[in-house]
Protein backbone atom coordinates (compact mmCIF):
# COMPACT_ATOMS: atom_id res chain seq x y z
CA UNK A 1 0.00 0.00 0.00
CA UNK A 2 2.96 2.19 0.95
CA UNK A 3 4.31 1.75 -2.65
CA UNK A 4 0.98 2.55 -4.21
CA UNK A 5 0.26 5.77 -2.32
CA UNK A 6 3.84 6.84 -3.45
CA UNK A 7 3.06 6.28 -6.78
CA UNK A 8 -0.38 8.03 -6.73
CA UNK A 9 1.67 10.95 -4.99
CA UNK A 10 4.70 11.61 -7.54
CA UNK A 11 1.94 10.99 -10.65
CA UNK A 12 -0.04 13.57 -8.91
CA UNK A 13 2.39 16.41 -8.63
CA UNK A 14 3.45 15.28 -12.29
CA UNK A 15 0.03 15.92 -13.09
CA UNK A 16 -0.10 19.33 -11.41
CA UNK A 17 3.09 20.14 -13.17
CA UNK A 18 1.87 19.35 -16.34
CA UNK A 19 -1.45 21.07 -15.49
CA UNK A 20 0.25 24.27 -14.93
CA UNK A 21 2.12 23.95 -18.28
CA UNK A 22 -0.54 23.07 -20.45
CA UNK A 23 -2.50 26.42 -19.15
CA UNK A 24 0.53 28.91 -19.24
CA UNK A 25 2.62 27.63 -22.32
CA UNK A 26 2.05 26.22 -25.70
CA UNK A 27 2.58 22.26 -26.12
CA UNK A 28 3.47 23.19 -29.66
CA UNK A 29 3.34 26.73 -31.77
CA UNK A 30 0.80 25.16 -34.27
CA UNK A 31 -2.24 26.86 -32.90
CA UNK A 32 -0.33 30.32 -32.85
CA UNK A 33 1.08 30.00 -35.73
CA UNK A 34 -2.40 28.90 -37.85
CA UNK A 35 -4.24 32.17 -35.88
CA UNK A 36 -1.71 34.61 -37.33
CA UNK A 37 -2.04 33.00 -40.93
CA UNK A 38 -6.01 33.52 -40.28
CA UNK A 39 -5.62 36.84 -38.89
CA UNK A 40 -3.77 38.21 -41.27
CA UNK A 41 -5.63 36.71 -44.55
CA UNK A 42 -2.62 34.88 -45.51
CA UNK A 43 -5.02 31.58 -45.68
CA UNK A 44 -4.78 32.14 -49.57
CA UNK A 45 -1.04 32.72 -50.73
CA UNK A 46 0.70 29.23 -51.79
CA UNK A 47 2.74 27.93 -48.59
CA UNK A 48 5.76 26.30 -49.12
CA UNK A 49 6.40 24.47 -46.04
CA UNK A 50 9.59 22.72 -45.10
CA UNK A 51 10.16 20.28 -42.61
CA UNK A 52 7.06 18.72 -43.85
CA UNK A 53 5.96 16.72 -40.59
CA UNK A 54 6.03 19.37 -38.32
CA UNK A 55 4.70 21.86 -40.23
CA UNK A 56 1.55 19.77 -40.83
CA UNK A 57 0.55 19.91 -37.64
CA UNK A 58 -0.44 23.89 -38.36
CA UNK A 59 -3.15 22.21 -40.99
CA UNK A 60 -6.11 21.07 -38.37
CA UNK A 61 -6.19 24.44 -37.65
CA UNK A 62 -6.84 25.88 -41.10
CA UNK A 63 -9.65 23.53 -42.56
CA UNK A 64 -9.20 22.76 -46.19
CA UNK A 65 -5.57 24.59 -46.98
CA UNK A 66 -2.71 22.91 -48.32
CA UNK A 67 0.89 23.56 -48.17
CA UNK A 68 3.06 22.95 -50.82
CA UNK A 69 5.88 20.49 -49.40
CA UNK A 70 9.44 21.35 -50.41
CA UNK A 71 10.59 18.08 -49.56
CA UNK A 72 7.88 15.86 -51.57
CA UNK A 73 7.37 19.05 -54.54
CA UNK A 74 3.57 18.67 -54.23
CA UNK A 75 0.22 19.94 -51.99
CA UNK A 76 -0.44 18.70 -49.26
CA UNK A 77 -2.42 17.62 -45.90
CA UNK A 78 0.32 15.70 -44.11
CA UNK A 79 3.71 13.53 -44.55
CA UNK A 80 3.16 10.28 -46.58
CA UNK A 81 6.72 8.55 -45.34
CA UNK A 82 7.45 7.24 -48.63
CA UNK A 83 11.01 6.75 -50.40
CA UNK A 84 11.09 10.30 -52.19
CA UNK A 85 9.71 11.40 -48.34
CA UNK A 86 12.85 9.56 -46.85
CA UNK A 87 15.60 11.28 -49.54
CA UNK A 88 14.40 14.45 -49.14
CA UNK A 89 14.04 14.82 -45.28
CA UNK A 90 17.12 17.46 -44.98
CA UNK A 91 17.01 19.61 -47.61
CA UNK A 92 18.73 22.95 -47.59
CA UNK A 93 17.40 26.07 -48.05
CA UNK A 94 19.28 26.71 -51.37
CA UNK A 95 17.38 23.52 -52.50
CA UNK A 96 13.98 24.79 -51.26
CA UNK A 97 14.65 28.14 -53.34
CA UNK A 98 15.48 26.83 -56.25
CA UNK A 99 12.51 24.32 -55.76
CA UNK A 100 10.15 27.35 -55.26
CA UNK A 101 12.18 29.40 -58.46
CA UNK A 102 11.32 26.01 -60.34
CA UNK A 103 7.72 26.15 -59.77
CA UNK A 104 7.33 30.20 -60.76
CA UNK A 105 4.65 30.63 -57.93
CA UNK A 106 3.95 34.25 -57.58
CA UNK A 107 6.43 36.06 -55.58
CA UNK A 108 4.15 38.48 -53.76
CA UNK A 109 1.57 35.09 -53.10
CA UNK A 110 4.02 32.78 -51.80
CA UNK A 111 4.92 32.75 -48.36
CA UNK A 112 7.51 30.33 -46.81
CA UNK A 113 7.23 28.03 -43.44
CA UNK A 114 10.10 26.84 -42.06
CA UNK A 115 10.36 24.83 -38.31
CA UNK A 116 13.90 26.30 -38.72
CA UNK A 117 15.17 30.12 -38.86
CA UNK A 118 17.06 31.60 -41.74
CA UNK A 119 20.21 33.22 -41.05
CA UNK A 120 20.54 36.28 -43.13
CA UNK A 121 17.23 36.18 -44.98
CA UNK A 122 17.84 39.00 -46.76
CA UNK A 123 20.51 37.09 -48.45
CA UNK A 124 18.06 35.01 -50.14
CA UNK A 125 14.87 37.55 -50.81
CA UNK A 126 13.17 36.79 -48.17
CA UNK A 127 11.80 38.74 -44.78
CA UNK A 128 10.62 37.02 -41.83
CA UNK A 129 6.87 38.15 -40.96
CA UNK A 130 6.24 35.94 -37.70
CA UNK A 131 7.50 33.21 -35.34
CA UNK A 132 6.62 31.15 -32.91
CA UNK A 133 9.74 30.14 -30.53
CA UNK A 134 8.77 31.27 -27.06
CA UNK A 135 6.60 29.43 -24.46
CA UNK A 136 6.58 26.21 -25.89
CA UNK A 137 6.87 23.21 -23.20
CA UNK A 138 5.99 19.73 -25.39
CA UNK A 139 7.00 19.39 -28.62
CA UNK A 140 10.49 21.70 -29.42
CA UNK A 141 10.96 20.76 -33.15
CA UNK A 142 7.47 22.58 -33.45
CA UNK A 143 8.30 25.90 -33.58
CA UNK A 144 7.62 27.88 -36.86
CA UNK A 145 9.20 30.97 -38.80
CA UNK A 146 7.16 32.39 -41.95
CA UNK A 147 8.86 34.40 -44.76
CA UNK A 148 7.52 35.99 -47.55
CA UNK A 149 9.67 37.16 -50.81
CA UNK A 150 11.18 40.78 -51.07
Amino acid sequence: ILILNLSLLVSTVQMIKFHYKEWNYCFSGSKQMAGYITANNLYKNIIVADSSPYISSILPYLPGKKFWYADIEEFGTYVTWNKKFSENRELTLDIIIKRINENSFSKDKTLLLLNRPIQNPEFYNFVLIYKVENNIFGYGDERFYLYKQL
